[in-house]
Parts: structure tokens; C-alpha cells; sequence
């Protein structure tokens, strides 16, 4: 089983301060956390060119590896300078996300940071005292089948650019770095569903521009992440690429707020943690999956502007307030029995 094998998306580490950072941190490694799906957004870092502001991520780096955890890092949200513009008179959400207008551009945003933060990176150097936890595998952008995380119209062909740019970056920075495809989210909603989408994609011929795929594989049940883990096998095995590993970055279910296929309540919430952790690590070598990341750490709040409610606001571990869920639970015993002896 890879040491990086069962991870979670949790910003509130992101956000924390530093003494909650180390608690928190410390709290997700007792309970078998691996690894932290994080986003570097371009645009926080880089906001006008040539103008960085690596504070907050140096800061993060330097938690997570006190803690001994290894990071996946997430590039993607552009500065509005090197973004694209939506089409004139077109009505698109204030969320919504656009690509970058020049592919090098965000190749050479993603160097920069395996410069910094890979194996051997200045960030390291600088800090020789901490023992270091270089990133070592990058995944490109967020879920670009949605309209909103490619400015209102997906395209996989332009997504396939995106990652002949970025793979040769990153590489020449760091050889044996692993180049992860977007989570690519199981869904016909505001956008393209994931098996045409990934199809399209394999049709472009991106190989080798990507090392893994990933995917976000929400289902009403574990049988169906199971199901659309099975399915997008057989999509990469049909192609040629057996060997090709299946990352799922995202997957999860609501205990509680709006109706929907996911919302299912604390105790079937916890259940199914279990029960899918523990189903795709004994389906690890015959599916090959890479990893397992669960969504989320700790419950959120609707988003200010519009203040919607939606069930991935109740997808968290924890509540709100920091009390534990069953599902915590759920998932320090999926890690145990994941690393049992056999």
C-alpha cells in the first residue's frame, strides 16, 4: 500500500493558524490521514506579474511536514491578467473559473513550485532544520468537465493542451514527479459527464502528458464509487493504458442540510467511509488505484455572496463547530485495517 494511499481535502488546514494547524494536523494524522489534497491558486500567489506571495504556502508547508504528511497539490485559478474573458454579453456565475489564456504561462506558474516546494526545492533549502516532504505529484487544475471550472464551456481537447504544456514543465524540474489529471467528477450537471469527457480526452493522444488519472467518483452508495472507479478502468484498459493508475481526489457523502442522492445522515454517512475505504484498498492492484481522498475535513458555510446551502457544505468528518462525526471514527478504523498486518 503506498504511504500516500488515504488522504483528505481539508482547507482548514490552509486557513488555520499556526497553532491550529499543528492541532489539527496532529488530530488527521492519529486518525490514519496520509496525505492533504491542497490547491495552489495563481492567483493568490502570483496576483500581478512577477509579484509573489508565497507566505501562506510556506507556511503550509511547513505544517504539513512537521506533521509528516504529504501534500498532492491542486493548480489551477488563474490571475484575472492571465486568465480568459468570458464572451461579451455572456451571463456566467461570479465563481465560475477560466483557463489560462496562454498555456505556457501556467507551465511556467507550475515549475515555479515544483522549483520551490519539489524534491530539493529552494523552500527546503531554506529551511534546513525541517525535515523535508517534498510534492511530489501534481494535479492539474479541478474538475474542467464543469462549466464553471472552464469558463462556461469544457473542452477536452483544451484541457489536453493544458497538460502537454504543464508535464514536460514539471519534469524537467523533477523526472520522477507524478503529473495527475483533474479530478474529473461524475456528472451530466453543468457540464460534460465523465466517461465521454475522459474519452475525449484519451482521444487527443495526451500521452505522456499525464502519469495518473483522477477522478471524482460521488455516488449514492459505495457500490457506485466502486462502479465508476470499474468503469473509467475499462475506459484507460480499452485505450492502451493498463497501467495507468486511477487517483479518486474526491469522494464523500452529507450527513445532513439540503436533499440530494448524497445526503444520507450521520450513520449510513460513516458506514459508507468504511465501507468504500476499505473496498478499494482490497480492489488496490486489480483496479490500480493510486489513492483514496476523502471530502471533507470539517463542514462548511454557504458561500457568502449568495448564501446557497448545498450537501457538499455537510460532506465534513467533523461539524462546523469541531465535534467529531461517526464518520471520523469510520475512517480511523478503514486505516487500520489498511494497515494491518497481513
Amino acid at each position: 500500500m503506498p504511504s500516500d494511499f488515504l488522504g483528505l481535502v481539508s482547507d482548514q488546514v490552509f486557513s488555520a493558524t499556526p497553532l491550529w494547524k499543528a492541532r489539527i494536523l496532529a488530530t488527521q494524522r492519529h486518525a490514519g490521514v496520509e496525505l492533504l489534497r491542497q490547491e495552489f491558486a495563481w492567483a493568490q500567489i502570483e496576483p500581478r506579474p512577477g509579484v509573489y506571495d508565497f507566505a501562506p504556502y510556506d507556511a503550509y508547508m511547513a505544517a504539513t511536514a512537521g506533521a509528516g504528511m504529504q501534500v498532492l497539490a491542486v493548480l489551477d485559478d488563474p490571475p484575472a491578467w492571465a486568465a480568459t474573458k468570458p464572451p461579451r454579453g455572456e451571463r456566467l456565475s461570479e465563481v465560475t473559473v477560466f483557463p489560462p489564456r496562454k498555456m505556457a504561462q501556467f507551465a511556467a506558474f507550475a515549475a515555479l513550485l515544483a522549483r520551490r516546494y519539489g524534491p530539493g526545492g529552494s523552500f527546503w533549502r531554506a529551511h534546513p532544520k525541517l525535515r523535508a516532504v517534498p510534492i511530489r505529484s501534481w494535479e492539474i487544475w479541478n474538475e474542467p468537465n464543469f462549466e464553471i471550472y472552464w469558463g462556461g464551456h469544457p473542452s477536452a481537447a483544451a484541457y489536453a493542451a493544458m497538460l502537454r504544456a504543464v508535464y514536460p514543465a514539471i519534469h524537467a524540474v523533477d523526472p520522477h514527479a507524478n503529473i495527475v489529471t483533474a479530478g474529473v467528477a461524475n456528472t451530466t450537471i453543468g457540464g460534460i459527464g465523465a466517461e465521454p469527457y475522459i474519452r475525449e480526452l484519451l482521444a487527443t493522444r495526451p500521452r505522456p502528458a499525464f502519469d495518473t488519472l483522477a477522478i471524482h467518483a460521488y455516488a449514492i452508495n459505495p457500490a457506485g464509487v466502486i462502479e465508476s472507479v470499474e468503469q473509467v478502468r475499462g475506459i484507460l484498459n480499452a485505450a492502451g493504458l493498463n497501467s495507468t493508475p486511477i487517483w479518486l481526489t474526491e469522494f464523500g457523502w452529507a450527513s445532513g442540510g439540503p436533499p440530494s442522492p448524497f445526503t444520507v445522515g450521520s450513520a449510513r454517512q460513516a458506514r459508507y467511509v468504511l465501507d468504500t475505504i476499505v473496498d478499494l484498498a482490497r480492489k488496490e492492484a486489480t483496479l490500480h488505484v493510486a489513492g483514496i481522498v476523502y471530502y471533507d475535513w470539517q463542514d462548511a458555510v454557504p458561500y457568502a455572496g449568495g448564501g446557497t446551502n448545498l450537501w457538499g457544505f455537510h460532506t465534513g468528518l467533523v461539524a462546523i463547530d469541531g465535534i467529531a462525526k461517526p464518520a471520523l471514527s469510520s475512517y480511523y478504523q478503514a486505516a487500520g485495517v489498511l494497515h494491518a498486518p497481513p
